[in-house]
């Protein structure tokens, strides 16, 4: 175990390092979802919080789902872990989530997946 001030230095570092790769990490799911998703926004976690990316849309928002039809939707975030399991926990979508249909689901699936596949090579 180091002293104080070394642990508070690779701390505050780590933390820096981490909010850089969370915002470079939400900015990339949000490209790649952009063409089902046109008006995706990244809202954090950078101010408050380097354990959540929070994602939002107002015309995919609560608003559009009719209350006796949330079962046929799907939440944006839920699908995020499904495609990225290492993300489990680590994405959020607040101020009434983002909910998609099946096909917009498969749509948004198929192009996270292509881009996985990518960066594997």
């Amino acid at each position: 175990m180091g002293n104080i001030k070394e642990l508070t230095d690779k701390y505050v570092e780590l933390c820096k390092q981490t909010k850089s790769h969370a915002e470079e990490l939400a900015k990339l799911i949000a490209e790649t979802c952009k063409p089902v998703i046109k008006d995706l926004s990244i809202v954090g976690p950078f101010e408050s919080s380097t354990n959540r990316i929070c994602f939002y849309s107002y015309s995919y928002s609560i608003s559009r789902v009719a209350y006796k039809d949330l079962s046929k939707y799907i939440f944006f975030d839920d699908l995020l872990e499904e495609v990225i399991p290492q993300l489990k926990g680590h994405v959020d979508c607040p101020l009434g989530s983002i909910w998609l249909t099946k096909e917009e689901a498969n749509k948004i699936k198929n192009l996270l997946s292509k881009k996985l596949k990518k960066s594997k090579r």
